[in-house]
């Protein structure tokens, strides 16, 4: 029997790979990798942001003023049950009880001359911003008298892609990806309620259905309100960082109690 022997130039193709697939499989295991070790950086980070202390500090301090907020809508709600409307009452207090501990307190300090300095460099700026946040409050407050709690709750939410807009105008601020994700979810949430009111306006509690157009005063009163809130709130994180607390709670009190007392 002859053997066929095997052919000089014959190379086993067993075990063998060209340099370019070798290459590939590398890069691949290394996007690999690299993904793996950035999603592991990012629950990390979330993790370690969540044990800490201040960040629970942070949300519960939210969560009790988004309480205060729902408080004061609902004695609002219920004091138009009353038929009593008085929403510059109801903000004169609050900025007069405001200003009687912290203005007071800011007399007092420095010898009496830590008001007088406040007001002579800075007066203009928390007269600004007194009148702004006076009128946010007052354009929310009068909503009720137009549409619904819910709705009132729900449009004040405009607020926050209103400060995200006026912080990167005005305060350079930078956000991530998630916060415009979050910002649309909101949006939708907000137009969808908005369409809902138009065409729906039956109240919730069975009581006498308001009409559409009192209804689109309403909605137009909360979203100018919440406009102003948040050009109020980014005009408060301007002055907080550059003066004390206490100062700037005295003069807002001082000067929104002058606003209210003009206005009523």
């Amino acid at each position: 029997m002859e053997l066929i022997q095997p052919r000089d130039n014959f190379t086993p193709m067993v075990g063998t790979m060209e340099s370019s697939d070798v290459a590939n499989v590398c890069r691949a295991k290394a996007c690999c990798c690299g993904e793996y070790s950035g999603w592991r950086s990012v629950m990390e980070k979330i993790s370690t942001t969540f044990r800490s202390r201040k960040t629970w500090y942070i949300i519960g301090i939210g969560q009790l003023l988004s309480l205060f907020i729902c408080g004061t809508g609902v004695t609002s709600t219920l004091l138009l049950a009353y038929n009593f409307t008085a929403p510059l009452s109801q903000l004169f207090l609050t900025y007069f009880s405001l200003g009687l501990v912290f203005t007071t307190s800011l007399a007092y300090r420095k010898g009496g001359n830590a008001l007088r300095e406040a007001l002579h460099q800075r007066g203009w700026k928390y007269l600004v911003l007194s009148v702004i946040d006076v009128e946010a409050n007052f354009v929310v407050v009068k909503a009720y008298q137009y549409t619904t709690l819910t709705s009132v709750q729900l449009l004040d939410g405009f607020s926050i892609p209103s400060v995200m807009l006026l912080s990167r105008l005005l305060l350079k601020a930078r956000f991530q990806c998630g916060h415009y994700v979050g910002v649309m979810v909101c949006v939708s949430g907000m137009a969808t309620l908005i369409v809902t009111d138009y065409f729906h306006n039956n109240r919730d509690d069975g009581q006498a259905s308001k009409s559409k157009h009192s209804q689109a005063v309403g909605d137009a009163l909360c979203l100018l309100g919440a406009f102003l809130y948040a050009s109020s709130n980014v005009c408060e994180e301007y002055l907080v960082k550059r003066v004390p607390v206490t100062e700037f709670l005295g003069m807002l009190g001082f000067m929104a109690s002058c606003v209210c007392g003009i206005q009523m």
